[in-house]
């Protein structure tokens, strides 16, 4: 999985068939990803112990192994 932003720099520089983007493609689809870097982010919260300090292993485990594929 990306993070929203990861998906974003993809998204940018695959182009639309060769095509540049205007700012207003790339300001659309920014907003896009706002509603699923929201829930990324709540995610991250309620699966990480709701910010408890002794969680802060499940923190690193859950970022780790949802932005890069790695059971680390």
């Amino acid at each position: 999985m990306q993070t929203p932003l990861m998906e974003l720099i993809e998204w940018i520089k695959n182009g639309d068939d060769g095509l540049l983007w205007t700012q207003q493609d790339i300001t659309e689809k920014a907003t896009e990803l706002l509603e699923k870097e929201k829930e990324v982010i709540m995610d991250a919260y309620w699966y990480g112990g709701q910010d408890m300090p002794t969680m802060a292993s499940t923190v690193y485990d859950y970022f780790t192994k949802t932005f890069t594929g790695k059971n680390d």
